[in-house]
């Protein structure tokens, strides 16, 4: 794919010296991008499922109160592990990342307030859910839409990255204002995230469920039932949106897709098999063997992901894979993961042993 002029660069110019070698922070990118999408998934999924059964049956099932708990800690571990697949990510691509970001504007802008909001909305739920009402639904309501709105602009972001033939788009919206909306590849990708959401977030019900039960509390076998009922529809679903999503990006991309590339289409095929064998687990009952092939199948989406940035920008990779590189920052960097590393296990282990949901171990006991 030919790339613009140099010259668009301007707003966003690239380092001469990288902070590290080329093929660690691709995998550097690609680990802290699968391990954030996967807790992405798990929180918007989850929230998704709770609004569900709000709508459905929240006046008579407390333990919606129970599985809310989560996410709000998990909506603030979500920020904080964006962090580091951005970082490897404009250590390489930062021309394309910030161009476009510059392009969208105020939207782009506008995500870290989206957030927080939704933040203040789960901790607003929280503080109510004793007693669920028809006002901590429409708390919900409000939180997904954000949660929505903000896959929307990422994938708007992340489809205007890899076009750059598209950025003269911005000219027309000095107002800060413009999206990718004329991308063929945008709505079945946006599609496809929502509903990666929504699987996950039946396989995040079923395994709280799954929890309490093993803890005593047989009133939630039906809770487990309905995460994996709601877990094997969205993969199902899915795997339909997938084959729109990969017959709207370039043809020339497809091909690489569909034989040019052997690695590519080995994760294309498995990733098919995985979701109909996860799909099969589901409607089995074998959550552990569902939830073990839902991520398996989300590393492989992962690398596809991957391997499209790499397709649709190959002459500026490979010009970037030969640049110096300056190793004392990642020095640092390995020393500041291992530190955090540690106050993180010992933080969540500390959640984990406290009483997260008292009112489930209350009715477990009576």
């Amino acid at each position: 794919m030919p790339l613009p002029d140099p010259s668009i660069f301007v707003l966003a110019p690239e380092s001469n010296i990288l902070p590290a070698p080329s093929a660690l922070l691709e995998a550097f990118s690609f680990i802290g991008f699968f391990l954030h999408i996967l807790s992405v998934n798990m929180v918007a999924g989850l929230t998704m499922v709770i609004f569900l059964r709000l709508l459905m049956d929240g006046r008579h099932n407390p333990s919606v109160g129970d599985d809310a708990f989560w996410l709000s800690k998990g909506l603030a571990f979500n920020v904080n592990l964006a962090i580091v697949p951005l970082l490897f990510m404009q250590a390489m691509l930062a021309p394309f990342i910030y161009s476009s970001a510059i392009i969208m504007g105020l939207w782009f802008l506008g995500i870290p307030f989206f957030v927080m909001l939704a933040y203040y909305g789960l901790y607003l739920f929280n503080q109510n859910a004793g007693a669920i009402q028809g006002r901590n639904t429409l708390i919900m309501g409000v939180v997904l839409v954000i949660f929505l709105a903000v896959a929307f602009l990422y994938t708007n972001l992340n489809t205007l990255m890899l076009t750059p033939l598209r950025w003269p788009l911005g000219q027309g919206n000095p107002d800060g204002l413009a999206l990718n909306l004329g991308e063929p590849s945008l709505w079945p990708r946006y599609a496809h995230n929502v509903l990666g959401f929504m699987a996950f977030g039946g396989l995040t019900q079923a395994l709280l469920a799954e929890f309490r039960i093993k803890r005593g509390n047989e009133t939630q076998k039906n809770a487990r039932s309905f995460g994996l009922t709601i877990f094997g529809h969205a993969m199902a679903a899915n795997a339909l949106i997938g084959v729109w999503y990969l017959f709207s990006i370039a043809p020339g991309v497809r091909e690489d897709f569909l034989g040019g590339d052997q690695a590519s289409l080995a994760a294309l095929i498995l990733s098919a098999i995985g979701s109909l064998t996860a799909i099969w687990a589901a409607r089995s009952g074998r959550l552990k063997t569902a939830f073990a092939l839902a991520v398996a199948v989300l590393a492989a989406m992962c690398f596809l992901r991957h391997m499209m940035r790499k397709f649709m920008l190959t002459p500026y990779l490979e010009e970037a894979a030969h640049k110096p590189f300056d190793v004392g920052p990642l020095v640092m960097f390995i020393f500041g993961v291992a530190a955090t590393a540690v106050v993180l296990v010992a933080i969540l282990r500390k959640a984990f042993n406290n009483d997260a949901s008292p009112k489930g171990e209350q009715e477990a006991k009576s």
